[in-house]
């Protein structure tokens, strides 16, 4: 079962994507994934994997301080 923490995450991935340029093709290389991998998880049809936490936040922990999650 799929939660809403799991959709809000998968949201502010697509976000953080979108604001550092990338397509879901590029983030999938970014992390090791597919890119249907991604869309599944923008759009909460799948749970998020801690395979993808680690390395998407690393990436996106590389953004200024005021774009990173409060």
């Amino acid at each position: 079962m799929i939660s809403k923490g799991d959709k809000l995450i998968g949201q502010r991935v697509k976000e953080l994507r979108m604001k550092q340029n990338l397509t879901q093709k590029e983030l999938a290389e970014l992390v090791m994934g597919s890119p249907s991998s991604i869309t599944r998880l923008e759009t909460g049809q799948i749970m998020v994997s801690i395979l993808y936490c680690f390395p998407t936040n690393i990436l996106f922990c590389s953004l200024p301080m005021h774009e990173n999650i409060a």
